[in-house]
Formats: structure tokens, sequence, C-alpha cells
């Protein structure tokens, strides 16, 4: 049949013309010989012959034929050398078709990771990166190198990293995804090209952080005495579920607060831990405002969010301490039966307690108070209802003995563990005090109103001089004998005074003395002289205890009267000279005035050079006498020479003594050596 199209012969079964491509209409329909259609004018039973072409037709018709035939091979030639290369070029790796990005935290405080698809990389690594196995020995290394390439693995080979313009992440922020070969021409070794599909990502879906309010699971309450009361925080029990996000609270109590732990619900591992504080925890008191709070709440919150996505109040709770029970004030000097007996100043006391114990609250409060062997302290004891001592304190006086009228015995509470206010609920005072009372006023003799001490001399060499005005007296029914003794020469000198003491009924009860060690010699005017006690300050309590008898420790007296010394030195007189010559050179004194005047007193002076037994002797002689001319002292001062040389030292020396002269006149004359340097020019 022919191609109803371009008139090309083709076979009669044929599906389209092999010039042209026309489809042709299948053959079973056509007409077949003795139809009916055909005698009533249907369709002939055979196909027309066509009008044969004309030449120019033919030409056009095969060379179209033949460029659609030569298109159709170009298009098979094109995806031959397509595929050719694409088999033989680097295979493409699209990293993100292997990992997904997930989120840690919430909205706000989001940060990106990779999460690698584990089953497209088997696939991968075993296409790619495990393709080919090296040949390997049944050595320990080579068994290692087995272990090394099973491992290979393009999450080991290439670093994925993200960059965004903020800490963290919110919706809507843009992250932009990189990747860094991590080993030397990794595309070349495994013939691969690396690529991303998407570097820049979109952030969505994340959540909002989850609030949680700690401090609304516990209870806190408190207990205890006011001033001492203590908190007692109550947590729950278990681990409970936050809500639908995969974490649970774990609450523990502390000293002073509560711990909180955030655990991840599948491993139960502690992620998170917050130490919930109150300021305040111990000695508490009624009414006190206390602050619970987590520390940083801004840190905790940032942690918590990009961590667990939760988040806490950052505003601290308050508490109003409450429910605490009142201090009772126990008071021992209210409870206390003090006694004083003797003389003011020398009394003593005894102390006894009002009642066996005193009850308060659920307590009984005993006083064991001790003043025996010189002791002055009372004991308290804290006792259950039954009598058992729970504590034991003390109190301790300042003070044992020698009381007077007036004054105020301290007892302090010295044991250490002094507290009864936290365990009793009893507050005690640091101290209390009891004031003496009731003695009897002592005996004072007053010895030293009966003698009479006056000073002679001058200052520096002053003198004391004593006599007794009332030798004999009574006091207070006492009988006081007055016996003072001065002895001033040799050098056994003494100062002293005895005191007996006899009875009403004229019998010697004991005696006191007094000495002075400093009656001589007085410097000044102005100075004390003092009179000791050598009886010894117990003896003296003891009589003043025993006999209420006052004798003091010491008594001193001001002086007064001396005249003043004048120094004067004979020396200042002297002229000097040096005769002689080396190994013989001789000093010789002259004499600027022969007389100096001292008040009433003339200092005659007089000069001698000499040679006695081969020695040059240089002396200055002066004699001291007062208005009348009688001679009151007189000495001198001596150089020896003759054998000295030139640059050497002498010597002038006194040759009287200055404490005898200025203790009998107040003139006193220089004693110190004076020294010369040689030399005859």
């Amino acid at each position: 049949m022919f191609c109803q199209k371009c008139g090309a012969k083709m076979p009669d079964d044929a599906s389209f013309c092999d010039q042209c491509g026309t489809p042709v209409h299948n053959a079973s329909a056509a007409p077949q010989p003795g139809d009916v259609s055909q005698a009533n004018g249907g369709v002939p039973p055979y196909a027309p012959i066509p009008a044969a072409p004309s030449p120019l037709r033919q030409f056009f018709s095969v060379k179209r034929n033949l460029i659609l035939t030569a298109a159709a091979a170009a298009v098979v030639l094109i995806g031959i050398i397509l595929l050719i290369v694409l088999l033989s070029g680097p295979k493409t790796v699209y990293i993100d078709n292997y990992f997904d990005i997930v989120y840690t935290g919430c909205n706000g405080y989001a940060t990106p990771s990779v999460k690698w698809d584990e089953e497209a990389l088997a696939k991968l690594d075993d296409k790619v990166f495990r393709k080919k196995k090296p040949e390997l020995d049944d050595s320990i290394l080579g068994a290692l190198a087995d272990q090394i390439f099973q491992s290979v693995s393009l999450r080991h080979l290439v670093n994925v990293s993200f960059s965004y313009d903020s800490a963290y992440l919110s919706n809507g922020d843009k992250i932009t995804v990189k990747y860094t070969p991590l080993i030397p021409d990794l595309e070349k070794t495994y013939d691969i090209k690396l690529k991303l599909r998407k570097d820049e990502i979109k952030v969505k879906g994340l959540t909002e952080p989850v609030a949680i309010n700690p401090t609304e699971q516990v209870t806190i309450s408190f207990s205890g005495y006011s001033g001492y009361g203590y908190a007692e925080v109550k947590v729950p029990a278990g681990d409970t579920p936050i809500g639908e996000t995969g974490y649970s609270s774990r609450y523990e109590s502390t000293g002073d607060g509560f711990r909180l732990m955030i655990i991840r619900n599948e491993d139960k591992y502690v992620l998170h831990t917050l130490y919930y504080r109150l300021n305040k925890a111990g000695a508490l008191s009624e009414g006190d405002k206390l602050l619970c709070s987590a520390g940083d709440p801004a840190e905790i919150n940032r942690a918590l969010a990009e961590s667990v996505g939760l988040s806490i109040p950052e505003a601290p709770v308050e508490y109003t301490v409450s429910g605490l029970t009142r201090l009772t004030l126990f008071d021992p000097s209210e409870h206390l039966n003090p006694t004083f007996s003797g003389f003011s100043g020398y009394g003593s006391i005894a102390l006894e307690a009002s009642q066996s114990g005193v009850q308060i609250s659920d307590y009984i409060v005993k006083l064991l108070p001790d003043t025996s062997n010189n002791r002055c302290l009372v004991t308290l004891e804290v006792c259950d209802a039954a009598g058992n001592t729970l504590r034991s304190l003390r109190y301790t006086a300042d003070k044992t003995r020698s009381f007077a009228n007036g004054d105020t015995i301290t007892f302090e509470l010295s044991t250490d563990e002094s507290a009864l206010e936290a365990d009793y609920g009893i507050t005690l005072p640091a101290t209390f005090g009891i004031t003496v009372n009731g003695l009897e006023a002592p005996v004072d003799p007053k010895p030293f109103d009966r003698l009479n001490v006056v000073f002679s001399g001058y200052e520096g060499y002053g003198m004391l001089d004593m006599t007794v005005t009332e030798e004999v007296y009574t006091v207070g029914g006492y009988t006081f004998k007055l016996t003072p003794t001065l002895e001033v020469e040799g050098w056994s000198r003494n100062c002293s005074l005895t005191i007996v003491v006899a009875n009403a009924q004229g019998a010697n009860l004991f005696t006191v003395e007094y000495r002075s060690n400093d009656f001589y010699n007085i410097e000044a005017n102005g100075k004390s002289v003092t009179f000791d006690s050598r009886t010894g300050s117990y003896e003296l309590e003891r009589i003043a205890t025993e006999y209420g008898i006052f004798f003091e420790e010491s008594h001193a007296f001001t002086v007064s009267g001396l005249k003043p010394t004048v120094s004067v030195n004979p020396r200042e007189m002297l002229t000097f000279s040096f005769v002689g010559e080396n190994g013989s050179i001789a000093l010789e004194f002259g004499l600027k005035e022969p007389l100096i005047t001292v008040g009433d007193y003339k200092i005659n002076l007089t000069i001698k050079n000499e040679v006695r037994w081969s020695t040059h002797y240089a002396t200055l002689t002066f004699t001291m006498t007062d208005a009348s001319g009688n001679l009151l002292a007189e000495g001198g001062y001596t150089a020896s020479s003759g054998w000295l040389n030139e640059g050497d030292t002498i010597s002038i020396h006194p040759d009287f003594n200055r404490d005898d002269i200025a203790s009998a006149t107040g003139v006193l004359f220089d004693n110190d050596s004076q020294q010369l340097i040689v030399s005859t020019k």
C-alpha cells in the first residue's frame, strides 16, 4: 500500500510510513469483498492508485527524509556522548542529602547541629568510600587496617559547619551551611564532586520556652524560737514530668533551700542542677522577710532555654517568717538570796537559791550557787520533767572576796555552750549583778596622820626627819602604839614605823611595820617618800577581815622645803702652760682669779707647782668659808707630769668628797676628770 501523505510505498502491515513517519490506519478496519457497504455506495474495497508524483515533489520528499534521518542519528549520538561523559566523570555527592539540621533549645535560644542519616550514609559509604577494599594480610596491622577501612564514612571525611548572625537562633533567622574536607584531595581520592543542594537555610519550627516555677512545688515552714528559728523545706518525692518536653524535675532539700535537677526522661541523665537558697535559714525571728532565689536567673534562663527549652521566674520569692515560739527570759539574780558578812572592803558573800527549781515551759531550771573556798559562782542546770540534766551552764563572779558596800558583783556566763535559746526557748542574760550591802564599816587608825615628817637639806642631798605627835591612841575599841625609827649614820640606814595593836583588854593582837628606803639623798622638791608595809598585803587583808581594822599597804609624803644646790668649778680660774722638751714636758698652773663667791660662801683658790721625787705636781687648792669666816670645806685638784711628749694627754683629778660638801653647804663642786692635750707651742 502507499502512504496517504507522501505517497511512498510501504508494507501492507506497516503502522507508519518509513519515509515521513505518518501513522497508518488499522488495516483490519478496511471493508472486505462482498461487504454490503460497497453495494450501497460505501468505500471501495481497494485503495485507489494515486497519480505518480512530479519529479520536483519527489526531490523534496527524499531530501526531507534524509534530514529527519540525520537529526535522529544526531540525537542518538549526543545521548551516547553524554552517557559516556556521565559514566566516565566524577560522581556528584550532595552532602546535605545525608544529614538533617536539628536544633537544641527553643525560639530565641536555639543552636543548630548535624544529625546524620545513618541508613543513607551506609549506602553511600559502601558505594563510594568502601568500594575497593585493600588487600590485607593476616597480621595485627592488617586487621587494624581492615577495621579502619570498614569505619570510613562521609561523616568522618568532611566537617559541616554553620554561621549565623547572633549567638542564638530564632524562627525566621537564616543559617549559612558550609562544609570543609578533612583530608587533602578528598574529591580526587574518591573520584567524587562534593556539593550542597542548599547553602542557606531558614530556621522554622522552634518552640517557645516552657515556663516552670520550682518554688511552687516546695513548701517552706518555720520552727523553733523567735530569734533562733530555722526554715524547713519540704520537696516533692520522685521525678515529676515537665509537660511534653521529655524532661522531668527532681527535688532535694538542703540546709538553706532546695536543689532542682532537670532530668532527661529517656536515660534519667541529669542535665541541669539549680540551687535555690534562702538568704537566711537560721537565727530567724518572727516577722523576718526571707528571699529565695537561684543565683543569677538571667544566666540560668539562658542555659535552660539553650539546652532544654525551659525557663524559670527571674524575680526572687519572698517568705514571711511565722509560727515561731517566743523566748522566755530567765534572770538568775531574781532567784538568788545573797548574804554579806564582815567589814566593808573586806566582806564575804554567801549565796542560796530561793527555790529548788523554776518551771519554764516543759523544762525545770535549777540554780546551784557555790561561795565556798573563795569561790563565787552559780551553776545553772536545765532539766527535763523527770529531773534529768539536759544542759549545764555556769556564771562566774568577777570578784570572790574583799567586798565593799555599794560594790556590784558581776556574774558572767562563762560556759562556751551557753545558748539555750535554740534548743529550749530560754534566753539568759550574758551577765547579771548583785549589789553589796550590810557590811560593817572598818576601823581606820590613820597612823601616818600622827607622824610629823619634815624635810631638810639641799636638793639631791635632802633628808627626812620624823617625830610622833601621838604615841598611843584608841580607835574603835583598839589601842595603837606607834614607834618611829630613824637611823641615818652608817651603812645600815633605817627609817621605819612600827604599830602594835592591842584589844580593849590590853592584850597585844598583832604588829604592823612600815619602812621607807628613799628617805635620804632626796633629789628634789615634789618627789615622794613612800612608806611600804613590810607586813604584806595578805596579812593586812587577814587583819581587816578578822578584826575590821584597815591598814593601807603604803603611804607617801610629798617632799618640800629643800634648798637648791649651786654648781661650781674652780678649775675655770686656772691657766695652763707646758714647759720642757719631748720626754720631759711638765704642766704648770696659773690663776686668773683667787676668789669665787657663791651666795654667802667664799671659795679661796691657791696654786702650787713643785717637783717631788722626780715628778712635777701642779695643784689647785680651795677653801670654803661662810660669812663669819668659818671653814666649811676644803679640797683641791692635782695633775702630775714631767715626762710628757707633745700630743700626750694629761688629766687633772679632783681630791675631795663632793657629796659631803654638797650635803653640808648645797654647793656642788665639779669632780669630773679634766683632760688636756700636751702642747708647748
